[in-house]
């Protein structure tokens, strides 16, 4: 298992918490038929309503579980997003709206040019007044 990534291990994890989930429900409704076809009704409704809540936690797991992956991934996105803008930016004392600004238009449309940010900043600062197109600003309020 030394070449098992994080994510093989816990779907491995998770498949066996469902399977002996599944595996006790599957006792329980069993045991609901065998208490049912003794005449036991109450023992046979109780046995059903084990397997249903069971049944009800694995669903709530399965969605929680993809719930976490799904933060998980966005976290890792934001990070890789955060480092790739820090870099663009690099030594640029440029204000934090028309940063703000440059990023949003980047995400919009999948731009990944590690110099679009500082051109896209620089277009927007000299169309607005608000520097000379060459990474010199107007605002002091940086990013």
């Amino acid at each position: 298992m030394q070449n098992t990534t994080k994510e093989q291990i816990r779907e491995l994890v998770d498949s066996g918490i469902y399977s002996l989930l599944e595996l006790i429900a599957e006792v329980c409704k069993d045991k609901a038929r065998e208490a049912k076809s003794n005449d036991q009704t109450d023992a046979a409704n109780s046995w059903f309503r084990d397997a249903q809540s069971i049944e009800q936690v694995i669903a709530d797991s399965a969605k929680n579980i993809g719930l976490f992956r799904l933060q998980d991934r966005t976290n890792q996105t934001n990070r890789a997003d955060k480092e790739f803008f820090d870099s663009a930016f690099e030594g640029m004392d440029i204000p934090k709206d028309l940063r703000t600004a440059s990023e949003r238009i980047c995400r919009a449309y999948a731009i990944k040019g590690l110099c679009d940010p500082g051109y896209i900043a620089n277009i927007i600062a000299k169309e607005t007044g608000r520097g000379d197109g060459l990474s010199n600003f107007a605002s002091s309020q940086t990013a």
